[in-house]
């Protein structure tokens, strides 16, 4: 994502702030694995997890903004599931998560609104591993492999 001159991304374990005018990268945060990023304004959005958290672009201490946590499954033996990590989304209202069901039946795409509230599950897709996630006009595009080779549905 790009802002007034420079690059925001998210290095393996960092978020960093590089000039196009080749000087100097800067670390905003360090020893994070994120799975999103976006530039809003001041800020620099990113994802860990369920969790979307916004650091300034100039640098300072990050805050958490929403905590979706996994969605129980109600409909799985043990109602419980895991994050499966990445991709999330974010549009204007909310924040977009996949996870996985412990019975291993598809993944739930789960959304909490960007203002917080409850985290809801939008979807169960059969799709084992969600590669990408889109915002599209009639709800979220999610692709990824289904089994027998990768499919695309909207959630």
């Amino acid at each position: 994502m790009t802002a007034q001159g420079v690059l925001y991304q998210a290095a393996w374990s960092a978020i960093l702030a590089v000039p196009a005018d080749g000087s100097a990268q800067e670390t905003l945060v360090g020893d994070v694995y994120p799975t999103g990023i976006w530039v809003e304004g001041e800020n620099v959005l990113y994802s860990v997890g369920s969790q979307l958290r916004q650091v300034p672009r100039t640098g300072g201490s990050p805050t958490v903004i929403v905590t979706g946590g996994p969605v129980p499954d109600l409909s799985a033996p043990s109602g419980q599931t895991q994050l499966a990590g990445e991709p999330t989304i974010l549009d204007d209202a909310y924040f977009y998560w996949p996870s996985l069901p412990y019975d291993a039946r598809g993944t739930l795409i789960s959304r909490i609104p960007r203002v917080g509230g409850t985290a809801e599950v939008i979807a169960e897709l059969p799709l084992i591993d969600v590669g990408g996630m889109a915002v599209v006009s009639d709800g979220v595009l999610a692709a990824g492999f289904d089994g027998n080779g990768y499919s695309a549905m909207i959630a």
